[in-house]
C-alpha cells in the first residue's frame, strides 16, 4: 500500500469515530472529539487512483459528491443539500457514457429519471412523486415504447404492451399488485379479454 492510499485512510479513521447517528435518510459524522466533521474528504484505493471525493458540513454530506470506477472513472456525481440528494444525480458507464439520471428533491426521487445502455439509448425512464413510481416506460431498441407501467401509491395498476410499431399490443390490469385481466389487441383495436377474478 503506498503513502498516499495510507494517509487517506488513517486521516479518515483518526477524525471520525465508528458511530454514526442516522435521522431520516442523512447520516450525521463524528469526529474523534466529538465535534460534527467538516471538511473535504478524498478517498483513495490501494493504487492511488482516487474512489470518492465528498465534502462535509456538520457532519452532513454537502456540496457535489463525486465517486469513481476502480480505474479512475468518474461513476456518479450528485449535490448534496444537509445530507441529503437535491437535484440531478447521474450515473456513467466506464466509458464515460451516461447510465442514469436521476431527479431528487430533499432526498427523495421526485420527477423523471432516466436510464440508458452503454450505446447512449434510452432503456427506460421512470415518473417519480414523493419517492414512489406513478409512470414507468420501458423503450424498444428503435426508440418507441415497449411497455407503460402505471402505479398509484407505489402500486402497479395497469400495464400496456405496444408492437415495435407502436401499437397496442395488450393491457394488463392490477389489483393489490396481481393481475386481474388482460385484454388483447390486434392492430391496435381491442380483440378479447381475459378475467381473473
Amino acid at each position: 500500500m503506498n503513502n498516499k492510499a495510507l494517509f487517506s485512510i488513517l486521516c479518515t479513521l483518526l477524525t471520525c469515530s465508528i458511530t454514526t447517528v442516522y435521522g431520516q435518510e442523512e447520516a450525521v459524522l463524528y469526529q474523534l472529539d466529538g465535534k460534527p466533521l467538516d471538511g473535504r474528504i478524498q478517498q483513495y484505493n490501494d493504487y492511488d487512483i482516487k474512489v470518492e471525493d465528498v465534502t462535509y458540513k456538520g457532519g452532513m454530506r454537502t456540496g457535489i459528491r463525486k465517486t469513481y470506477y476502480r480505474n479512475g472513472v468518474l461513476f456518479s456525481e450528485g449535490k448534496y443539500v444537509l445530507g441529503k440528494l437535491e437535484g440531478e444525480y447521474r450515473t456513467y458507464y466506464e466509458n464515460g457514457k451516461t447510465k442514469g439520471i436521476y431527479a431528487y428533491q430533499e432526498g427523495l426521487k421526485e420527477g423523471i429519471s432516466k436510464f440508458y445502455d452503454d450505446d447512449g439509448k434510452i432503456e427506460y425512464e421512470t415518473l417519480f412523486r414523493n419517492d414512489k413510481k406513478e409512470l414507468h416506460h420501458r423503450f424498444y431498441d428503435n426508440g418507441k415504447i415497449k411497455y407503460t407501467t402505471t402505479y398509484v401509491e407505489g402500486i402497479i395498476t395497469q400495464e400496456d404492451k405496444f408492437t415495435t410499431r407502436g401499437k397496442l399490443d395488450q393491457r394488463s390490469y392490477y389489483k393489490n399488485g396481481k393481475v386481474i385481466k388482460i385484454d388483447y389487441y390486434e392492430n391496435g383495436k381491442f380483440s378479447h379479454g381475459l378475467n381473473f377474478e
